[in-house]
């Protein structure tokens, strides 16, 4: 008997959580300024005036007249976190298969083989606004820029994976004994990954050979498996004293690094680049195997003990990386040994 199905399923508007920002400004003050003022520390009277933020220090005796605190205005972003519908799709699709092979009399036994091949594929096309609004700018200064990005502030803005697995079971029933034998040969025959970068009608990334060099790039040089640092610009950026007015980000810093170094240093803060030079190389895994076995033995009509072996074979081998070019343990994809007992009441 053979079975097979086949699934397509995409997925609009997904839902994520994404950050606003808003300005905050606000007056500081320091030690230095309290402890300048002539008014003795026992006799103060502290006042704020929450329109302008203020400190006036009154002495309550009234000898010395009212002082106000020096205080420096600072300006800075304070984030909110929002849950949205991106408008970005996740395509997943695939095959299911089940195939039974007649029963092998002689031993009782039955051979079944199942699978699946399983694609995913989702790549962010919304505008996502990022900063860093817990850093400090070029003036020492809370940092008072918000970049936009094509799906968002990562080098990476999607995920290519597909997968394929093949199962073998075979069940050995012996009724002189009241037995279930059961041996599961799992198998990952492919594992497939590729982080993505793209942008409808445009190049998102662009390969670099030194991070510190943000505008030394190759427009025309590929980042898909190239051992190359990506950098990804925002299409524009705010500044906090002009909110709303987005200013295209790549003639701008182009502008700065000639002729404002601090601002230059503020906008490059903005740019994302890859950690590592590997990161949009193909990744496939070597096929990998785990097998499985349990002994089921009936004890009566009440009860039934099962005894189970979850790769029993014990693999310890390891799988090699086409993304990085390193062998890693199996263990990361298969569950180590162990094994347990299972008891059956029927009432």
């Amino acid at each position: 008997r053979f079975s097979l199905a086949a699934f397509h399923n995409r997925t609009l508007y997904s839902y994520y959580l994404d950050t606003d920002y808003d300005r905050f400004t606000f007056n500081t003050t320091t030690t230095a300024s309290v402890q300048g003022l002539t008014i003795p520390a026992e006799n103060r009277i502290y006042t704020i005036d929450h329109a302008d933020g203020t400190i006036t220090v009154q002495d309550k005796t009234g000898a010395i007249p009212s002082q106000t605190i020096a205080s420096q205005q600072r300006k800075q972003l304070i984030t909110s976190t929002m849950a949205r519908n991106a408008g970005f799709p996740i395509t997943r699709q695939g095959l299911e298969w089940v195939v039974d092979f007649p029963r092998i009399e002689a031993i009782g036994t039955d051979i079944r083989m199942d699978g699946t091949y399983y694609t995913y594929k989702s790549v962010n096309t919304d505008i996502i606004s990022s900063s860093s609004p817990g850093s400090t700018g070029s003036d020492g200064l809370p940092y008072r820029y918000i970049g936009y990005y094509y799906g968002g502030s990562n080098a990476a803005n999607g995920t290519l994976t597909r997968t394929l697995r093949n199962n073998v079971t075979l069940t050995t029933h012996i009724p002189r004994v009241r037995m279930i034998l059961s041996v599961k040969l799992e198998a990952s025959l492919l594992r497939y990954s590729q982080a993505l970068c793209e942008r409808d009608g445009g190049k998102r990334g662009y390969a670099i050979a030194d991070r510190s060099k943000l505008l030394e790039f190759d427009a025309d040089a590929p980042i898909y498996n190239a051992d190359s640092y990506v950098v990804v610009f925002p299409d524009w950026y705010e500044s906090f004293e002009e909110p709303g007015v987005r200013i295209p980000f790549m003639e701008k810093l182009a502008w700065a690094k000639e002729n404002d170094h601090d601002l230059y240093d503020d906008l490059a803060s903005l740019a994302v680049t890859s950690n590592y030079l590997y990161i949009f190389n193909e990744d496939r895994l070597s096929p990998y195997f785990s097998a499985n076995v349990s002994v089921t033995k009936e004890i009566g009509d009440l009860a039934s003990i099962s005894f189970y072996a979850n790769n029993f074979l014990n693999n310890m081998g390891q799988v090699y990386s086409t993304k990085t070019g390193n062998y890693t343990s199996v263990t990361s994809y298969v569950p180590q040994f162990y094994y347990g007992l299972t008891l059956r009441l029927k009432f």
